[in-house]
C-alpha cells in the first residue's frame, strides 16, 4: 500500500512538474499565438457558430448539432488539404516569421512595428483559413459536450450521495425509536409520546 502511494505521489508530482515547466508554458503560448495569427476569424466564427447551432438545435438533442459540425469539418479538411497543396504553408510560415522578427527588433514599441506590411500578410491568410471554421466549430462542440457530460456526472453523484445520507438518517432514527433510553423527541418531524412497548416491538 505504501509503495502504491509513493508511486502515485511520484506520478502526480512529475505531471505537475511538466505542467509548471517554463519551457512547456512558453511553447503553449507560442502555439496559441501562432493559431491566432494564422486563423483568428475562423476561431471566433467557429466559437460563435457552435453556440448558435447548439442553442437553436437544443430541442432536437446535441447529436444534431454535432452531426452538422462533423460534416462541415470533413468538407473543411478537404479544402484545407487543397490549400496546403497550393502554397498555404509557406504563407503561414512567412507571416509568423515576420511577426517574430518584429517582436525581437521592436518588442513592445508597437509604433515602430511595420504594421502595414504585417497586415498585408495577415488578411489574405485569414481569408484562406476561414475554410477551417467548421473544424473549430467541431472542436468547441466536442469540448462543450464533454464539460456538460462531466457536470451531469457530478450532479448524479451528488444526488446519490444525498439519497444515501437521507437513508442513513432514517435508519439511525428507526434504531433510536427501538431504544427507550435514546428515544428522540421527534421522528420524521412528528413528536414522540411515550416509549414502545416490548410486545409491540415483537409484533413489528
Amino acid at each position: 500500500m505504501s509503495m502504491e502511494s509513493r508511486e502515485y505521489r511520484g506520478s502526480s508530482s512529475s505531471s505537475s512538474g511538466v505542467g509548471n515547466d517554463p519551457f512547456w508554458l512558453l511553447m503553449t503560448a507560442i502555439l496559441i499565438l501562432a493559431l491566432v495569427l494564422v486563423g483568428l476569424p475562423a476561431i471566433v466564427g467557429g466559437f460563435i457558430g457552435q453556440r448558435y447551432t447548439y442553442r437553436s438545435l437544443a430541442r432536437f438533442g446535441w447529436r444534431w448539432s454535432a452531426a452538422i459540425w462533423l460534416v462541415g469539418a470533413l468538407v473543411s479538411m478537404l479544402l484545407l488539404y487543397s490549400l496546403f497543396q497550393h502554397g498555404l504553408v509557406p504563407m503561414m510560415q512567412h507571416e509568423v516569421s515576420d511577426y517574430i522578427q518584429s517582436a525581437k527588433h521592436y518588442q513592445l514599441d508597437l509604433f515602430r512595428w511595420p504594421l502595414g506590411r504585417l497586415w498585408s500578410e495577415t488578411w489574405p491568410l485569414w481569408l484562406r483559413t476561414l475554410v477551417g471554421l467548421p473544424l473549430w466549430g467541431l472542436w468547441f462542440e466536442t469540448s462543450t459536450n464533454a464539460r456538460r457530460s462531466h457536470a451531469g456526472q457530478l450532479l448524479v453523484q451528488g444526488e446519490r450521495e444525498r439519497e444515501r445520507r437521507i437513508a442513513r438518517g432514517k435508519l439511525r432514527a428507526r434504531k433510536r425509536t427501538l431504544r427507550p433510553e435514546r428515544l428522540p423527541d421527534e421522528v420524521d418531524g412528528e413528536m414522540v409520546m411515550g416509549v414502545p412497548i416490548e410486545g409491540d416491538e415483537e409484533q413489528e
